[in-house]
């Protein structure tokens, strides 16, 4: 017989902020596409939608308790605080400094809502 345990609110506000995020890239993709100016911009615009469609897919799969999810989630969270300690170090004290670190943190803050005792729970019986 197989415990279920509930989803952590930790975990649901996860996912939801990376459906958020997900159909901010989609949305900004396709406006790019509909507004080219550079060649370049439509590759931009296609990476974006891509990375977006992911993003949904990958905050859907959080809620099911999907550890695949959870790996990729936390990958992308990490690489999200290397960008922030580089971003840090390399802008100039004001908006793009204090953006990378909040970003950072709360990525950082991510990666440990993820790995949580609840968390580990739900992700080994998902």
């Amino acid at each position: 017989m197989t415990t279920v345990t509930k989803r952590p609110g930790a975990v649901t506000l996860i996912a939801v902020i990376a459906w958020i995020s997900g159909l901010v890239l989609v949305i900004g993709g396709v406006v790019l596409l509909f507004n080219l100016v550079l060649t370049g911009d439509i590759w931009q615009a296609t990476l974006d939608i891509f990375i977006g469609v992911v993003t949904i897919l990958v905050g859907a799969a959080l809620l099911q308790g999907n550890a695949l999810a959870r790996l990729v989630a936390t990958v992308v969270l990490l690489l999200n605080v290397v960008a922030s300690v580089i971003a840090i170090f390399t802008q100039p004290l004001g908006a793009p400094w204090l953006a990378g670190l909040i970003g950072g943190l709360l990525a950082l803050l991510g990666v440990i809502l993820l790995w949580t005792r609840q968390a580990n729970a739900f992700f080994k019986n998902g």
